[in-house]
C-alpha cells in the first residue's frame, strides 16, 4: 500500500510539471517548456516503475550493490535526486535538532537515518557493519566497516533475499556494532 502512495505521489509530481510544461509552451517561452519536460517524464518514470513493481523502480534508479549511483542513471534522474535529496535535508536539519541521529536498539545494533558525517549523528567509532536500506542515496562506507546494500524506497521493506542476507550478515557479527541506515531512519 505504502509503495502505491509513493508512486502516486511521484507520478502527480510528474503530471505537475508536464501541466507546467504545457502551460509555459502556451504563455512564456519554448525553452521553459522544454526545461520542464524533462523533470515530468523522470518523476513519471520513477513513479510509474514504483508503482507497478517497487523493484523495479529501485533498479530503474540504479544505485549498485557498492552503494554507488550510476552516473548514467544520476544524470538522468536528477530532478528526482535534487528533490528528495533537498527534501530530505530540510527534514533531517530540523529533526537533528530534537532528535540523535542514531539509536540503539539491541545489544550492539544502532538505528538511525542517513549519516551527515557529523558527531551529531551519534554513530559508534567502532562499527563493523552498515546496512544500507537507502534507494534514493549513495551507500556510506563508514570507516572500515563492512557495507551490505538492502535497498528500498522509504516506505517499503527490502526485498525478502536482500532483507534475510542482511539480517545473516548481523547474526554473523553478533557481538560487533552495526548500523542500519534509512533515509529517515525509521
Amino acid at each position: 500500500m505504502a509503495a502505491l502512495k509513493l508512486g502516486t505521489l511521484i507520478f502527480t509530481i510528474g503530471l505537475l510539471c508536464l501541466l507546467l510544461s504545457a502551460l509555459s509552451l502556451r504563455f512564456a517561452s519554448h525553452v521553459c517548456a522544454a526545461g520542464l519536460l524533462w523533470p515530468a517524464v523522470v518523476f513519471m518514470v520513477v513513479g510509474l516503475s514504483h508503482v507497478a513493481c517497487p523493484q523495479l523502480g529501485l533498479r530503474v534508479l540504479g544505485k549498485r550493490v557498492t552503494g554507488g549511483l550510476s552516473p548514467g542513471a544520476l544524470l538522468v534522474f536528477l530532478p528526482f535526486y535534487l528533490l528528495v535529496w533537498g527534501v530530505w535535508l530540510v527534514r533531517i536539519s530540523i529533526l537533528r535538532r530534537k532528535e540523535a541521529g542514531c539509536t540503539r536498539v539491541w545489544r550492539n545494533v544502532y538505528v538511525g537515518s542517513y549519516p551527515l558525517g557529523l558527531p551529531q549523528d551519534g554513530l559508534p567509532s567502532d562499527l563493523q557493519l552498515v546496512v544500507d536500506l537507502t534507494a534514493e542515496f549513495p551507500g556510506q562506507h563508514l570507516g572500515a566497516a563492512k557495507y551490505v546494500l538492502a535497498q528500498a524506497f522509504d516506505t517499503d521493506t527490502p526485498d525478502p533475499e536482500a532483507w534475510i542476507h542482511a539480517a545473516q550478515c548481523i547474526a554473523n557479527q553478533a557481538d560487533s556494532r552495526h548500523f542500519r541506515t534509512g533515509s529517515s531512519g525509521r
